[in-house]
């Protein structure tokens, strides 16, 4: 930085990018990892159930829910006694609502009585 005598001094500017010898060494060469990050883990849906047991002849699985969803309506029918509940029903209404709201009429039903 000390120049002859009249000249102005030399000034050298350092990038920034500019690393220690001891860095540019450590780092040539290498590529950037081509690895994927781990996929997030998928939480397991666990399936509702589509047949049910009947609150009046207890038999087990002989309930079946069927949907009309033009006419916006559902029904819960057991094949052994031939009983059957109806009930208006939405787009996002599944079979084990249905089956509920028949159990809860059940129980409605009985307590008045």
């Amino acid at each position: 930085m000390v120049g002859i005598e009249g000249e102005a001094p030399v000034i050298r500017l350092r990038s920034h990018n500019w690393k220690p010898n001891s860095e540019l060494i450590e780092t040539t060469g290498k590529r950037k990892s081509s690895a994927k990050p781990a996929a997030a883990y998928k939480k397991r849906v666990e399936k509702l159930d589509t047949v049910f047991t009947c609150p009046f002849c207890n038999y087990g699985s002989s309930v079946e829910c069927h949907f009309n969803m033009e006419k916006m309506v559902g029904a819960a029918v057991c094949y052994v006694c031939q009983e059957r509940f109806g009930t208006n029903i939405t787009p996002l209404t599944e079979a084990i609502d249905i089956y509920s709201e028949w159990i809860d009429e059940c129980e409605r039903v009985n307590k008045r009585d």
